[in-house]
């Protein structure tokens, strides 16, 4: 319907289907027909048609003088082709992997000459927040997420053990960031060790915090276990191997050809290896 009215207008500023026609590339007869439709749905007539030519009626002068110039300018816009980049770039992205792994792919990303934009946003954080509820053009996410409304593509992985400083003296406790997947109580089931009390947090860092500080052994991937090298207050060990490996995916909404800044971003990260995302045990 509302294309119809843009037709309705396009024949009122020209007053003549014929012209409007040849203007739009359309035959006249379907413009008519078209014209005709928008009034049977309006329930009143737009024009007056007559020998003499074409006339608006006082209810079609009513709407072209309200709504003609809004709607034109709105149409110009959509055709116009506009080639100019967007002037921000919105990442979102776990705290952990944009401190860790990715941090060198992001400090050289935002220092391509390509990246012609004022205003670059990185938000780090590990509460999983629903995309739905925030504005971005990328995010990362450690599993796959469950919306089809974003393209997903998967960039690497993330090993998870059981670590613990050397000397924790409730070595029984286990600390996890995790929900209880099918595949984690498995793993964890089949390792030789036996947990007296678990303590679940929906925060990653502060579950590397509670390993860091004795309170148990941690469930934690590579990214976590490298910063508790880093900060080497103590030394720390393995409980276990790799007990099962997170997907990492980059997604972007809309489409499944990302951006000109999207496709940059995994470039970026492809040159770097860091889709590889310490697919091993470090060295403790």
């Amino acid at each position: 319907m509302l294309d119809d009215f843009l037709l309705f207008v396009e024949v009122a500023r020209r007053g003549s289907f014929s012209k409007t026609a040849k203007a739009l590339r359309l035959t006249s007869p379907t413009l008519s027909k078209r014209v005709s439709f928008l009034e049977d749905r309006l329930g009143t007539p737009l024009f007056i048609r007559s020998s003499r030519g074409l006339s608006l009626t006082s209810y079609g002068q009513d709407m072209y003088e309200k709504h003609a110039n809004g709607l034109l300018e709105i149409n110009d816009a959509l055709l116009a082709k506009d080639t100019s980049l967007p002037s921000r770039f919105i990442l979102h992205c776990p705290q952990n992997l944009m401190q860790g792994p990715f941090y060198k792919a992001l400090s050289q990303f935002i220092s391509l000459p390509e990246l012609m934009v004022t205003n670059i946003t990185l938000e780090p954080s590990n509460a999983n927040v629903l995309l739905s509820q925030t504005s971005f053009d990328m995010a990362i996410r450690v599993g796959k997420q469950k919306d089809s409304a974003y393209y997903q593509k998967a960039i690497g992985e993330i090993a998870v053990a059981l670590v613990c400083a050397k000397d924790c003296l409730s070595k029984e406790v286990l600390v996890t960031p995790y929900d209880k997947f099918s595949e984690h109580d498995r793993a964890i089931t089949d390792s030789h060790n036996s947990f007296t009390k678990m303590i679940k947090t929906n925060d990653i860092t502060v579950a590397r915090l509670m390993v860091q500080d004795k309170v148990g052994t941690g469930l934690l991937p590579m990214t976590e276990v490298q910063q508790l090298i880093e900060d080497s207050k103590c030394e720390y060990e393995y409980r276990s191997g790799v007990l099962f490996t997170r997907p990492v995916y980059a997604l972007w909404p809309n489409t499944q050809t990302p951006s000109t800044f999207v496709s940059l971003l995994l470039k970026t990260l492809h040159k770097n290896k860091t889709q590889a995302l310490k697919s091993q045990l470090l060295k403790l």
